[in-house]
């Protein structure tokens, strides 16, 4: 076998050579992240480019927030300018060959000419090589850190599903954009961030979004680094988890009585709260000694913050309970090594006594349906057999009033709401509403009242958020709603398609929660739509109040 290499094989191999080291250069467009002009001012923009700029052909790009892409003009090989119409008086495409930069001025910046603006070259009518963007927010505000806000899925609503999405909200920070790692970059896989939107206060709101294995949840923490480079920002948020205390936690017990009217027997209830681990033993005493009495004990259930509650309860004979009888109700936690008695008799003060409550009409019957209604909430009612609800309006108006059929609760007892029906134009601070209660169990009736508060409260400020690159990889989306700055905290939100109602399965809508240093609110609503959806430009509204709308615009 020769060794010898010819020429033919020397030319062969630099023809290689030639091939790979072109199908390896790539060109680069490199441009800052963000720039903030003030209105009326000159926006300066550089392109820093990988090859020579001299000899081709520079074009300019902008698009606004939740807008298609908008042609600026370019730049041509022999410095001869072609801007677009609607910038012709305000633009000026430069060069620098020594720096291998392109240019580009516009001046009398205003705060519609906020967006991303994206510099490319130009070949035979196309762009083939993209910078990757440069944000630009026209304000006269001051730069701004974020405020960052952990998301979570409510620990009771994780059901069968096999992953959990968790998240962070950035708002409020001038630039955009801001940079969002997990577990310091230790996770690269199941994130999605969406782009910077621009709010009406003139900062900017963004979401990221990590999906993870249930297992994972269960098991690991998780938290989102958040740095905001302008202001030289960096703010690590750990996402609450749903996992047990840590600490085993000694249960508080209580004996509830039931009504006196009772024919026969009377109910004894054994509330026993705020304990963890889940094991408990319930022993029910009569007058020191173990009483035959047939307890009905309910499961441990498991609360928000990680403990237990459950319940035990009998039914002892009247004559008995009459006659001066002690009962106990003892309870050993053996996590805690804990044993608590709590006794009851005929003389203890500790007989069930109903809970009224006046509740104000909810945004979407007063905002949405205008059929406002005012509630009368009686509750923990050891039973609902001779109440009486009674209106009164401060205006004199015919009261509309119907009572719901008594509801059995998880402890034992009864509610009944009494729902009052008034107009959107009753709902004013002038007008006074009363509810007044009678039940065998009050020694005296309870007359509650409620009218609308004085206070004009804060209208809500709404972002859309649109569907980001990677996730438009997969058949479907999400959109994120950002409502904040409101106040009170009672809101409404729901979303439309194409003007039609979206049912509640199809969005996730948070508890509104006190902004940091504000007193206004913040939630965030999310919905999941199909891709096909999307890019056939559907138009997605969230919220009548305010009717915001997002629509998909290709340019």
């Amino acid at each position: 076998l020769s060794t010898e290499i010819t020429m033919k094989d020397i030319f062969s191999l630099l023809i290689l050579m030639k091939l790979v080291s072109c199908v390896i250069c790539q060109i680069t467009l490199d441009q800052p992240g963000s720039a903030v002009v003030n209105p009326s001012g000159t926006l300066k923009l550089s392109c820093k480019v990988s090859v020579s700029v001299s000899s081709q052909h520079w074009a300019w790009i902008w698009q606004a927030p939740g807008k298609g892409l908008e042609y600026i003009g370019y730049l041509h090989s022999d410095m001869r300018s072609f801007p677009a119409p609607s910038f012709q008086s305000r633009v000026t495409f430069t060069r620098d060959a020594s720096k291998n930069e392109i240019h580009l001025q516009i001046t009398s910046m205003k705060s519609a000419d906020s967006g991303t603006y994206y510099c490319a070259r130009g070949v035979a009518g196309y762009f083939d090589y993209w910078g990757p963007g440069t944000m630009v927010t026209v304000t006269s505000a001051t730069q701004h850190a974020p405020s960052v806000f952990p998301l979570r899925p409510c620990c009771g609503s994780l059901g069968s599903d096999s992953h959990v999405t968790v998240g962070c909200l950035s708002s409020g920070f001038l630039p955009a954009p801001v940079t969002v790692k997990w577990n310091s970059g230790a996770i690269t896989s199941g994130i999605k961030n969406f782009p910077a939107v621009l709010q009406q206060s003139g900062s900017f709101a963004s979401s990221s979004q990590l999906t993870i294995p249930l297992s994972d949840w269960k098991d690991k923490s998780f938290e989102c680094n958040v740095e905001h480079a302008p202001t030289s920002t960096k703010v690590n948020k750990k996402i609450p988890d749903c996992k047990d205390e840590t600490e085993p936690s000694e249960p508080t017990v209580e004996i509830l009585q039931g009504s006196c009217a009772a024919p026969n027997s009377i109910e004894l209830l054994c509330l026993m709260t705020e304990y963890a681990p889940s094991e408990i033993k319930v022993q029910w005493l009569r007058n020191g000694e173990d009483a035959s009495l047939a307890p009905s004990n309910s499961p441990p259930c498991k609360e928000d913050n990680g403990t237990f509650a459950s319940r035990s309860k009998v039914f002892v004979p009247k004559e008995d309970w009459n006659s001066g009888d002690t009962y106990t109700c003892r309870v050993t936690h053996p996590a805690t090594r804990s044993k608590t008695d709590v006794s009851i008799s005929k003389c203890s003060d500790t007989a069930l006594t109903p809970k009224v409550e006046v509740l104000p009409p909810t945004p979407k019957d007063l905002l949405v349906n205008r059929e406002p209604k005012v509630y009368c909430v009686i509750s923990k009612m050891a039973s609902a057999e001779g109440l009486t609800v009674k209106w009164s309006r401060s205006d004199k108006k015919r009261v509309i009033a119907f009572d719901s059929p008594p509801e059995k609760e998880y402890d034992g007892t009864f509610t009944v709401k009494s729902i009052l029906k008034i107009s959107s134009g009753d709902w004013q601070p002038r007008n006074q509403f009363s509810c007044n209660i009678i039940h065998p169990d009050l020694p005296s009736p309870i007359e509650k009242s409620i009218q609308k508060d004085q206070d004009q409260g804060a209208e809500p400020i709404i972002s859309l958020l649109p569907p980001s690159d990677d996730e438009l990889r997969n058949d479907f989306v999400s959109l994120v709603c950002v409502v904040k700055d409101f106040k009170p905290k009672e809101i409404y939100i729901f979303w439309k398609k194409d003007g039609v109602p979206i049912e509640k399965e199809y969005y996730i809508t948070t508890t509104p929660v006190l902004e940091e240093e504000e007193d206004t609110y913040l939630a965030f609503s999310k919905l999941t739509i199909a891709k096909s959806d999307w890019i056939r430009g559907a138009t997605f509204i969230q919220s009548d109040l305010a009717m915001v709308s997002l629509l998909n615009q290709t340019g």
